[in-house]
């Protein structure tokens, strides 16, 4: 299951609720992706890339959270 067909949790961090997914019209490309300093922006829609960000940059905030 990917980021289209998972309206809930994602099936990449099943037990994480820190993925935010949230509309930002002003923003000059189409897609980005950020983790605490990094930060991958697009130009179109391309999950497979959004999935590998995620993956590769879980849980990596400076708080204290489950």
């Amino acid at each position: 299951m990917g980021l289209r067909k998972s309206p809930e949790r994602s099936s990449v961090h099943p037990k994480s609720a820190k993925i935010i997914v949230a509309p930002y019209y002003e923003m000059a490309d189409l897609v980005a992706v950020t983790a605490w300093g990094r930060m991958d922006a697009m130009t179109t829609f391309d999950e497979e890339r959004i999935l590998r960000f995620i993956r590769a940059n879980p849980d990596r905030g400076p708080e204290a959270v489950p």
